[in-house]
């Protein structure tokens, strides 16, 4: 990292002095400083997301649904939520939703890619050299296929990988009814 900020800092001196050609030393210096106070601070921003990450990965523990329901970290509403987000509307669930149910939002909206990588990296590592399992030892075969939101400290994904096979099926908790066309399922990822 240290590099790459000497370099920066190089590239970023050699465009400083060529814009400023006309300009004087100290506004040259000054430029400088600024932006060397600039990268700095993003450096030291860079240093907390990079220890938070490792935080994050090293908290996090996945569950089914079910375990995730029965530990009373998601509640009915959670469900028909993340059933909303990943049936694509109250389709199977008329009786449990109505017809004009309406989800918790999303919040956030998107995961953010250092969620995104925590969850992934907690993934492979519980998950590769597992006997009778697909052999998940490459941090680039995992992705997070679909996010039906966050709840209380919970994530929901589902989590795709190379091996994935089409099978319909779906699974039932508390009277919410979720369809999975494939056999990779929702996982709540849980960091408490």
């Amino acid at each position: 990292m240290k590099k790459f900020i000497g370099i920066l800092i190089a590239i970023l001196a050699t465009v400083t002095f060529v814009g400023c050609a006309s300009q004087t030393d100290e506004c040259k210096i000054e430029l400088l400083e600024q932006r060397i106070s600039k990268l700095e601070k993003e450096n030291e921003k860079l240093k907390e997301d990079v220890s938070q990450l490792g935080q994050l990965a090293l908290q996090g523990e996945f569950y089914t649904l079910p375990e995730a329901y029965e530990n009373g970290w998601l509640t009915k509403e959670d469900l028909m939520s993340i059933a909303y987000y990943h049936n694509g509307g109250t389709g199977g669930n008329e009786e449990v939703m109505g017809e004009n149910y309406q989800p918790i939002p999303k919040t956030p909206q998107d995961l953010s890619d250092g969620v995104k990588l925590a969850i992934r990296v907690n993934y492979c590592n519980r998950y590769k050299n597992i006997p009778n399992t697909p052999s998940i030892n490459n941090l680039a075969d995992i992705g997070i296929s679909e996010y039906c939101g966050q709840y209380n400290g919970s994530v929901a994904v589902v989590i795709g990988s190379p091996i994935a096979f089409t099978a319909i099926t779906n699974e039932t908790v508390d009277g919410v009814t979720f369809y999975f066309t494939y056999v990779n399922r929702i996982i709540i990822w849980n960091t408490k």
